[in-house]
Formats: structure tokens, sequence, C-alpha cells
């Protein structure tokens, strides 16, 4: 026997709902859904906390709950009929919408995640005093017009992760260390600069005359300085 289409199983409703000429009001084929819902949930009233989320031919009449599953669709095609709605349209949007949710939620939690790790970072950087007072020192030693890269700082504090020397300036809270004078290794200012975005980096190293290429690019081979 070939297995109808959901398209040719909603005509055949529509059909015999005309032939009988029964057309009934939105509001009740609305409790009519509910009802019929009910009659399929009586079937698994008194179930143990399991035995409702599986098929158990043994102990359920599964051609009985297929009747009240079909009366439950019946029932929702006559009312789409009658408001207008198509039911694939309907069905359609709703999984658009639920993709677009899961896809802002599993973004939010990406977010919450770095933050997380970020703030983990900065948190361990902090109870060792050694390391950060060596990447402020490093730092506070860069000359007015020059700037130096995350990676130089990095390998002159002894640590290999130049991911590290952000965390710790961006904690910091002495205007007398030249935070605004470390860049990226291409010369890019990066758009996490704590004291007012990049662009307060940006005209901070303006105003000390170090050349740009762009924007938010400095000339780095005309103002390098390296640790020694």
């Amino acid at each position: 026997m070939r297995r109808q289409s959901l398209s040719e199983v909603i005509n055949k409703i529509l059909d015999f709902n005309k032939a009988r000429g029964w057309d009934p009001e939105p509001g009740d084929t609305a409790k009519s859904v509910v009802i019929e819902a009910a009659e399929l949930l009586e079937h698994f009233q008194w179930d143990g906390s399991g035995e409702s989320l599986g098929i158990n031919p043994d102990k359920k009449d599964w051609q009985e709950i297929g009747y009240e599953v079909a009366d439950v669709f019946w029932y929702l095609v006559t009312f789409c009929n009658k408001t207008g709605l198509s039911l694939s349209d309907c069905v359609a949007r709703k999984l658009k919408k639920l993709e677009k949710s899961i896809l802002r939620q599993s973004l939010m939690a990406s977010t919450m995640t770095r933050s997380i790790v970020k703030e983990n970072n900065y948190t361990e950087l902090k109870s060792n005093t050694g390391l950060f007072v060596r990447i402020r020192a490093i730092v506070k030693m860069i000359p007015e017009g020059k700037v130096a890269a995350y990676g130089s700082i990095a390998i002159a504090a002894g640590i290999d992760d130049a991911r590290k020397v952000g965390y710790a300036l961006h904690g910091n809270q002495d205007p007398k260390i030249p935070c605004h004078r470390v860049v990226k290794k291409d010369g890019f200012i990066a758009k996490e600069y704590s004291l007012g975005g990049w662009k307060e980096q940006a005209r901070r190293l303006k105003l000390e005359n170090v050349p740009f290429k762009s924007e938010n690019q400095v000339d780095i081979d005309a103002c390098f300085w390296q640790p020694e």
C-alpha cells in the first residue's frame, strides 16, 4: 500500500468535511483539538515514569491511540482551513523561529564562555604577582612615539602566550603604564582596548606622532620598539 503524502491526506479531510457540510467555527474546532489531545493522553494516564516514553505493543492498543492522533490532526486541518492558515507554512515558520532562537542561544553561550575564560585568566594573572609586575614593567619602558607587539612583550616577560599580556593590560588601572603603546604584530589595534576602545587608543598614539597606515593600523616598521 502506497503511503499517502501529507497534502493528499489534508485534501481528503477537506473533501470529507465538504461532502457532509461540516464547517464548524474556529473556536469549536480549537476546543476539539484540546479535547482529542486529552483523549490521547488518557491512554497514558497511570503509566510509570518511563513507560509512556516508548512504544510497547504488548501493553497499548496502538490502533486506538492512532485514531486519537488522527482526530487531533483532523481538527487542526479543519481549523486551519476555516481560518485561512496554511498548516505547512505555520510549521515552516515555527521551525525557522526555533532555528534562530537556538542559534541566538548558542551565540550567547559562546560569548558567556569566552567571558568566563577571560575573567578566569585575568584572575589567575592577578594571583601571579610576579608575572603581572614583569609585564607592567616592560610596557612602562616603551618610549613615546614607539609601539611594541603583544608577542614581543610576552617573550621578554618569559611566557609563551601573548594573550596573557592582553589580559594583564586589560585590567591595568595605573595611568603611568602606557598600555596604548602595545599593538598586534601586524600593527593593528586590538578592538578590546579597555580605556575607551580602539579609537581612544588610536587617538593617544596619534598625539605621540605614531605613524598610521589606516585608521586602526600603525606603521609598525617605522615605530617598532623591541624589549631587550
